[in-house]
């Protein structure tokens, strides 16, 4: 069983596990991040950009525990949990392992327009930024853990899914100072990895689904955008176009675009509330799906507006 750390968040937050089983927390972060118990269960350890580091569990119980002291997840150790490899079915409230499999598609687009209008004649105008991407993942083995109707969710042999992602960053300037300039830069099987799992315990029901662009792929889409604007609008580069709106709540999941790197998160809010979707449909592989469309409208200055909307939409289907 794996933990994947994500912001420097847990992921999931809480993870079951059979007695005499490991967990392994898997950093998907640039950045190191330190794994401590609450009651000391472990000593310390801090995880290296990309590094993992297991524990096996040999009682029964919780183990709480925080990362880099601020971010809380748990581990939940049970009398049973397991069994034997499971075929290719679904279903939901059985006892054992199962393991079935899942494409996934994303789609989304981002797109902000700023309208300027400083003193200076040169300087007004309209700058308009566009994000748009598909990302594929077709075959998504998961690894479903039962006992009754309790369940935990995961990828098969822990860490994330591999897949790709298209995408087109679109941009127009039509200030004088700085242009005209416009223009299309097209990416094509970039590299990009999902996590996708949930769980229904007797303490708390969760879903979590990211999809982003990985690393490197990114840092090789921003140099491009940057070098191709910078030499189409008279030096000035552009970068993704931002969102500051933060998360769109849709169904009891907090949806929300990252750093524009073609990512989607969606996780439960909402513990209190019975099994709900796409749990339920996930736990005995159906298909699901789920989308946010938002607008917004704010001040970029006292001489500057912007406009921006978000689309995302989530496809998976059992295979």
């Amino acid at each position: 069983m794996s933990v994947t750390i994500v912001r420097g968040k847990p992921a999931p937050v809480q993870r079951t596990v059979a007695v005499h089983g490991t967990v392994t927390w898997v950093n998907a972060d640039t950045a190191a991040h330190r794994i401590a118990s609450d009651a000391r269960k472990w000593v310390p350890f801090t995880l290296a950009a990309h590094g993992r580091k297991s524990i096996g569990f040999d009682r029964v119980g919780r183990y709480p525990y925080k990362v880099d002291g601020r971010n809380k997840g748990v581990i939940v150790v049970t009398a049973g949990g397991g069994g034997g490899g499971g075929g290719g079915g679904g279903g939901g409230g059985g006892s054992g392992t199962r393991i079935f499999r899942y494409s996934v598609t994303v789609t989304g687009r981002v797109h902000v327009t700023f309208t300027h209008n400083d003193s200076v004649a040169r300087l007004n105008g309209v700058e308009d930024l566009t994000l748009e991407w598909t990302s594929t993942y077709p075959n998504v083995v998961l690894k479903k853990l039962a006992v009754g109707s309790v369940f935990v969710i995961g990828r098969n042999g822990g860490g994330t899914s591999p897949g790709t992602v298209d995408t087109t960053y679109t941009f127009s300037e039509t200030r004088p100072a700085l242009g005209p300039c416009n223009g299309t830069v097209p990416f094509s099987s970039l590299g990009s990895h999902l996590i996708l799992g949930g769980s229904s315990t007797s303490f708390v029901k969760e879903f979590v689904f990211t999809s982003q662009m990985d690393l490197s792929a990114g840092i090789t889409v921003l140099h491009t955008i940057n070098d191709q604007t910078t030499a189409a609008c008279g030096g000035f580069g552009k970068g993704f176009p931002p969102d500051s709106r933060g998360s769109v709540n849709v169904r009891g999941l907090a949806v929300s675009e990252f750093g524009a790197l073609s990512q989607v998160d969606a996780k439960r809010r909402d513990k209190a509330a019975a099994l709900w979707f796409p749990l339920k449909q996930l736990a005995s592989h159906q298909r699901f799906s789920f989308s946010a469309n938002a607008e917004r409208s704010d001040s970029c200055g006292t001489t500057c507006a912007e406009k921006g909307e978000i689309e995302l939409h989530v496809t998976a289907r059992p295979r």
